[in-house]
């Protein structure tokens, strides 16, 4: 073992709780960390490609892989109605770079919608990305992997009807899937055999490659993406889940905070888990027994993290797997593309598979902690027992233990050199390409080694002397593209040698070269081609071998990708200044929804260090089958918009396995996530802002199931105040009769009167009056409705820099406006007008709970017993008897 790598056997002696009390070093080393590994992924080459097929039914496929790393085939399949809003929602999670569309279908309503939105987005996307940086230090970071990532605009393409056939489609799964992964079923429907043969087919084309058979894995999600939540598209927006909703390019996102990760497998896990959490219990609890076991020992936090960021980009390693020429290996057809990522991907392989063993031995702690736990209970009798804790673990070793690996690695090394290693530098990357084989195997690839070092190290000494003779300072630089080339500081331009040509000014550099430069570069470039060449041939057993067992290398993958995004979120907690808790999940019925001290969980202080700290205030959430829906108003800038958003943030933190930014949560499992926040139109559609409203409405109250969490903003505010308020009523008591946890804000004073008519109403209120009856913005729920007079929209508008004589004349006008039509300057909501048709509603929605009562405990009841309650309720509707409904 490399006395450098991490010893996981030290934390069996030194177990350090820094949860509760981390020492000081321990929070800034916790914080470095997150702030360096916070930074893009090396690996952001990516580029997904969707194909979506319909019929008649109004029915959807959408078949996705990503090209450059072709590992799986997501196939969605969704029931659509008028709006097709579902498969909306899939494209932005997937989010592809192209989107093939049936060339066939160009004049029907979901092609126009696809195409529409994508316009749209990209002529938002042109107008907040950056210009080109001609600096030649980013210039470099790139060419080494690193750099900013750019979000680029999705590409919407119409290809010919023949690219959707289902028959070859059928086919072509058949031969690529691997049989593990693969349901021969999914091919009964037409529409999803179509979609994959455009997408494969079309992907196979781009890279100028074909796939291996059986080594794509075929991942199909049907109805609720495969028992996940559903959120919709302009939920994650709203939510801010994975980019800002003002700024695409700022990193105030969930996704920016907690994306700690250190490998890009596991970024993407990340993103997709933020846009579809789960929806079990035990997997959540699994999960969040590992985080639980990171946070409570320093040394195998930090051992996981060393050898995390020592992994190479798995996506490459198994695309280079899947991928294969499409002809005979010749000088001519064989890419160097081709050739380099087959090298690369064994390079990749090997390094992994050196690395797992250390990756077993750090988290065998873990599990041989719990059968000395289980020892100890067993020899204590004591009720509680371990054997639920670290299943998370146990299943991760099981993938990295697979005998396989075991054959693939020794494949691997009887090939490769011992120093062959994956670097992250291009240059040092190609070296490893063109040395990787053992020496003295082949006459022809020795001389050819030679003859690349010889003309690599003339150009060096070039370089020297042309330093030496002009006094100037020359580099030597190497790019996958142009190969070898100088560069030269730009402050010596005015006395640049004669013999340079091709100069060109690249930020503080000039890049160039010369004619015996130029020469030694062809040369050497042309012995890295019949390197490769010879390589590529020598691997291809080694190749075919490793893709034979594609399913184990698969798997290593995955528990790769599921341990360092597990280990992102414990970063995030240990980084953190403010207390995270580990949040109690249940399920089965509607349940409630209980959190003590929540905090907004986009943490402005973690995300750059430089912005001045926020304060913020924790405030309780309380909502259940009795008390279900919950009103909140309050004064403008109170808290209120934060609050909601808050407390989905939170839920979806739990469902996804991690900790929440509370003192306590307990949440219940919710499948569905619609939010109504903000303001603005809708450039999709051409739409106004209240249009854009009841859309968003209408979605939610035909989607709502007794499961989901709603968060509805100042429903109506886009309309007159008569309309509004009646919108706003209407929809609230659609949402009240059902056991969904509804969050309802408004300024319609006039609702609070729903707790009177309703028992599974509940008014909050952000906001309060001082002694010197002036409004404070406290930021502080309150357990009532809001006291606060109406006018605080004026006393508003007076902080914020308006004339005191409009302050004064709109005194007046609410005044006379009140003494017009009463009430309290609000809209006013007349609920004495009607009184007998409120209470029946009343005594009936309190009937209707005694039912759900009755009809829990009907087992043990006879069925004249259930006859004489069902009477006897009867009666006391009839005259009223509220207190004894329920009795």
């Amino acid at each position: 073992m490399n006395p450098d790598a991490p010893n996981p056997k030290r934390a069996k002696k030194s177990r350090t709780n820094w949860k509760d009390g981390r020492p000081a070093v321990g929070r800034q080393r916790a914080q470095q960390q997150s702030s360096t590994k916070n930074q893009p992924n090396p690996s952001g080459n990516r580029h997904v490609v969707a194909a979506v097929s319909e019929n008649l039914a109004r029915e959807t496929c959408i078949a996705s892989i990503d090209s450059l790393n072709p590992l799986t085939l997501n196939v969605f399949k969704q029931a659509n109605g008028q709006t097709f809003n579902q498969t909306l929602i899939t494209l932005e999670m997937i989010a592809p770079d192209e989107i093939l569309v049936n060339e066939g279908r160009k004049g029907s309503l979901l092609a126009k919608k696809i195409y529409a939105f994508y316009e749209e987005k990209s002529a938002r996307l042109s107008e907040v990305l950056p210009q080109a940086n001609d600096g030649d230090d980013e210039e470099e970071e790139k060419e080494d992997g690193g750099g900013s990532e750019m979000a680029m605009a999705t590409v919407v393409k119409f290809v010919s009807r023949g690219s959707f056939d289902q028959t070859r489609g059928a086919e072509l799964l058949e031969k690529l899937a691997r049989p593990s992964t693969y349901n021969p079923e999914i091919l009964s429907d037409f529409i999803i055999p179509s979609a994959t043969n455009a997408v494969l087919r079309y992907a196979q084309t781009s890279v100028g490659s074909v796939f291996a058979p059986h080594t794509l894995r075929v991942e199909y999600n049907s109805g609720e993406l495969n028992g996940r939540m559903s959120i919709d598209r302009s939920s994650i927006q709203n939510l801010e889940l994975l980019s800002n909703a003002r700024n695409v390019k700022g990193k105030q996102s969930l996704f920016t905070c907690l994306n700690n990760t250190v490998t890009s497998v596991g970024s993407h896990l990340l993103r997709s888990n933020l846009t579809a959490p789960l929806v079990s219990s035990s997997t959540i609890e699994a999960r969040l027994d590992l985080v639980d076991s990171f946070l409570g020992d320093e040394i195998l936090f930090y051992d996981v993290l060393e050898l995390l960021q020592r992994l190479p980009d798995l996506e490459k390693m198994l695309g280079g797997l899947v991928l294969k020429p499409a002809s005979n290996v010749t000088k001519r057809s064989v890419t160097t593309k081709m050739t380099t990522m087959g090298i690369a991907s064994l390079v990749c392989l090997k390094t992994t598979l050196k690395i797992v063993p250390m990756m077993i031995s750090a988290l065998e702690g873990l599990v041989a902690e719990e059968e000395e736990g289980k020892k100890d209970d067993a020899s204590q009798n004591s009720n509680t027992s371990n054997s639920a804790k670290n299943v998370l673990a146990k299943a991760i070793l099981s993938a990295l233990g697979n005998p396989e690996l075991k054959e693939v690695l020794v494949a691997v090394e009887e090939i490769f050199t011992s120093s062959t290693a994956y670097m992250k530098n291009n240059h040092a990357m190609r070296h490893q390409e063109c040395f990787a084989l053992r020496p003295n195997t082949d006459g022809i690839m020795d001389v050819l080694r030679k003859a690349f070092l010889a003309n690599v190290d003339d150009i060096y000494a070039y370089a020297e002397e042309l330093a030496e003779e002009y006094g100037i300072t020359v580099a030597v630089k190497e790019k996958s593209k142009r190969g070898y080339y100088l560069q030269i500081p730009a402050e010596f331009g005015a006395r640049l040698p004669p013999c340079i040509t091709q100069p060109v000014k690249s930020g503080r550099f000039i890049h160039c070269t010369t004619d015996e430069v130029f020469s030694l570069n062809a040369r050497a470039q042309e012995n890295v081609q019949d390197l490769l060449l010879l390589t590529h041939m020598r691997i291809q057993e080694v190749l075919d071998y490793a893709r034979e067992r594609m399913d184990a290398l698969a798997s290593m993958v995955d528990a790769a990708a599921l341990l360092d995004m597990i280990h992102s979120f414990s970063d995030t907690v240990a980084s953190s200044r403010k207390p995270w808790t580990r949040p109690t999940i249940t399920e089965g019925g509607a349940g409630g929804l209980s959190i003590k001290g929540g905090r907004y969980p986009i943490d402005f202080e973690n995300v750059n260090a430089g912005m001045v700290a926020t304060n913020y205030v924790p405030n309780d959430t309380a909502a259940g089958d009795e008390g279900n829906f919950v009103l909140i108003t309050g004064v403008n800038g109170g808290g209120k918009s934060t609050y909601l958003k808050q407390v989905a943030l939170i839920v979806i933190l739990a469902q996804i396995g991690c900790f929440v930014p509370a003192e306590s949560a307990t949440i219940s499992l919710r499948n569905l996530i619609c939010t109504r926040i903000g303001t603005g139109d809708d450039f999709e559609h051409n739409i106004s802002s209240f249009m854009l409203e009841m859309k968003e409405i209408s979605y939610i109250c035909n989607a709502v199931t007794d499961k989901s969490l709603i968060l509805v903003d100042e429903l109506g505010r886009a309309t007159s105040n008569e309309d509004g308020v009646a919108i706003a009523w209407a929809v609230a008591e659609k949402l009240l009769n059902t056991k969904a946890i509804t969050l309802f804000v408004t300024h319609y004073s006039g609702l609070r009167k729903l707790e009177d008519l309703y028992p599974n109403v509940c008014n909050i209120s952000f906001g309060k009056v001082d002694e010197r009856d002036m409004v404070v913005q406290d930021f502080q729920v309150v357990q009532s409705a809001c006291t606060v007079a109406s006018s605080y929209g004026i006393d508003m508008s007076a902080v914020c820099g308006w004339q005191q004589s409009v302050v004064e004349s709109a005194h007046k006008v609410r005044e006379y406006i009140i003494r017009m039509i009463g009430g309290d300057g609000g809209v006013k909501i007349d609920t004495e007008l009607g009184v007998e048709e409120h209470a029946r509603r009343k005594r009936l929605s309190v009937a209707s709970r005694s039912l759900e009562i009755l009809s829990e405990s009907r087992k043990t009841l006879s069925e004249e017993a259930v006859k004489d309650w069902l009477v006897g309720l009867e009666k006391k509707v009839e005259d009223g008897d509220e207190k004894m409904l329920l009795g």
